[in-house]
């Protein structure tokens, strides 16, 4: 948007995605995803994989929300295009 990407998308594959149905997942940007993470531990979420850095894109955590439902959180890199974290 205005030069600024605001989506993406990647495969996901190994065991932890075995039995998942093709899907989307929604992320939000969080200000301290480590800082998040670990509150929604201790609140009863479980992280799907450990906490993960893309390069030039930020760090993301994928979590299993107390419901069941899965989320993406992430504190985007600060970029070029004056993107902040």
């Amino acid at each position: 948007m205005d030069g600024t990407p605001v989506a993406g998308i990647y495969q996901v594959s190994g065991p932890e995605f075995a039995q998942m149905p093709d899907n989307w997942m929604p992320y939000l940007a969080v200000d301290n995803v480590d800082a998040r993470v670990e509150k929604a531990v201790a609140a009863g979420a479980k992280l799907m994989k450990p906490i993960f850095d893309i390069p030039n894109v930020g760090r993301l955590a994928i979590l299993i929300l107390p419901g069941g439902a899965a989320m993406g959180w992430i504190t985007p890199a600060r970029g070029e295009r004056g993107q902040s974290s």
